[in-house]
């Protein structure tokens, strides 16, 4: 049977839990810890990665670096695969461990804000756009181009060429992290909004701006110029073998059992890694870390 066929490893597969809470991974700080985590990234600038806990895979607790294996990520999953959980996590994770003054986000809601509204009180959220509001949108839109001249004006200025060269003369702006949860509504209701995109995508390296699209399907709506940039890879449970293809370049994906919400395979570095993300909303203790000797 199909799914009992993985292109990628059947052992690294069958080692993989099949739940992971978020406490599991990041415990339960208390807002003096988040406050002292923030104190120390402040002061070992420059900022060298972008790390979240993403989940757990079968050695473990799995990080993603938009640093090092992005800048910028796609992740495509069908209705009820966890993709909305999935980014609820990436953003709670990112957030616990990098103060507002190094990391900013743009919450792109095309589900009527039922997946990221949760995440919206955050002191890092610049802005929050859904679908309810398209005038939000266009000016968000206006908001993001407006601040990648800002930034080159202040690289050009300064004589640098990365936002952390600016961070370690002594003023610099946030990484800005753009998640869009259900790109091809965004795309298919405002059009306008995806060649801001794909300049982001573009230009993000350098710049310090960062960019996570999901969608059920991105065939068709991801651009091949997007593409190109999206270089790390996230796949929950679709339909089509073809769509597993298209995104982490191999069928897997839709052999992942509907019963398995939050199941994915990753894409970093050249390599599928089969992974259990994590999910915010649920009590710690659903995984617990090996015993290590």
């Amino acid at each position: 049977r199909l799914a009992a066929r993985w292109a990628v490893d059947e052992g690294a597969a069958a080692g993989v839990p099949d739940l992971v809470a978020l406490a599991d991974l990041c415990g339960s700080p208390s807002p003096a810890g988040v406050a002292a985590t923030w104190r120390g990234v402040a002061a070992a600038s420059p900022l060298r990665s972008l790390t979240a806990p993403l989940g757990v895979d079968a050695a473990g607790a799995f990080d993603v670096d938009l640093l090092a294996h992005g800048p910028h990520a796609l992740v495509a999953g069908t209705t009820g695969s966890g993709k909305s959980e999935l980014l609820q996590a990436w953003v709670l994770g990112l957030a616990l461990r990098y103060p507002p003054t190094h990391l900013a986000m743009v919450l792109v809601d095309f589900k009527a804000g039922a997946a990221l509204v949760a995440c919206a009180g955050l002191p890092h959220v610049v802005g929050m756009v859904t679908d309810l509001d398209a005038g939000t949108a266009a000016r968000a839109l206006s908001g993001l181009r407006s601040e990648m001249r800002r930034r080159k004006a202040a690289f050009a200025s300064a004589g640098v060429a990365d936002l952390e060269d600016l961070r370690a003369r002594g003023a610099a702006p946030p990484r800005l992290l753009v998640v869009v949860d259900e790109f091809r509504a965004l795309a298919d209701d405002l059009p306008d909004f995806v060649p801001g995109l794909v300049d982001l995508a573009a230009q993000g390296r350098s710049l310090g701006l960062h960019l996570v699209l999901a969608t059920q399907r991105p065939a068709g709506a991801v651009t091949a110029q997007m593409r190109a940039n999206l270089a790390l890879r996230l796949c929950l449970r679709v339909t089509d073998a073809a769509d597993s293809q298209d995104v982490v370049e191999v069928p897997d994906a839709a052999a992942i059992a509907v019963g398995t919400p939050g199941r994915a395979l990753v894409r970093r570095a050249g390599a599928v890694v089969p992974v259990q993300t994590a999910w915010a909303a649920h009590p710690a203790g659903a995984w617990q870390a090996p015993a290590r000797p």
